[in-house]
């Protein structure tokens, strides 16, 4: 002790100074050191959130799928009201040329009846289809009233977490 305070060392212990002190500073160090770990784990949990969820995706995904469910089943719609219109009109001629009396041959009467007759059997068949369709169009809209209501709520939820994160990462 006596030599190295010949040597200019000084072995006083002050407050703060020394041994203990340094140990002290290593700790807060440390604490501080975990602190920054466990700040950078939770930025990397807010931004693995601000990812929209699966189940948001996948509805947003439903809502498209249905929605070009609605736009095939109102084309097919159209083609068969089309179809209906086609073959009334061709039904319509032939039962005025039928009733109209300008053919006379009993040969082509019977096979403008049976035309007729075919004619109304294939409308039948059309307005049961387009019925069908009709019913289809209507549930398939609900259903994407139903996804859509649900995906924008899913978005809404996930505005409302984004704006949370985004105060608690400020």
């Amino acid at each position: 002790l006596e030599q190295t305070r010949r040597q200019g060392y000084n072995m006083s212990i002050r407050p703060g100074e020394g041994p203990m002190s340094t140990i002290e500073d290593l700790a807060g160090l440390q604490e501080l050191e975990l602190e920054l770990d466990r700040i950078r784990a939770r930025l990397l949990e807010i931004q693995a959130l601000y990812a929209e969820p699966e189940t948001l995706l996948q509805e947003r995904a439903h809502v498209e799928d249905l929605s070009a469910q609605l736009v095939e089943l109102r084309r097919r719609l159209r083609d068969l009201a089309d179809e209906n219109a086609n073959v009334r009109t061709k039904r319509d001629a032939g039962q005025k040329r039928l009733y109209g009396g300008t053919v006379t041959n009993p040969r082509e009467l019977s096979g403008l009846e049976a035309e007729a007759e075919a004619l109304g059997r294939r409308l039948a068949q059309l307005e049961d289809q387009q019925l069908t369709l009709m019913l289809e169009i209507d549930s398939t809209s609900q259903s994407y009233a139903e996804a859509a209501t649900k995906a924008k709520a899913l978005e809404e939820d996930h505005a409302l977490l984004t704006a949370r994160l985004r105060e608690e990462q400020a």
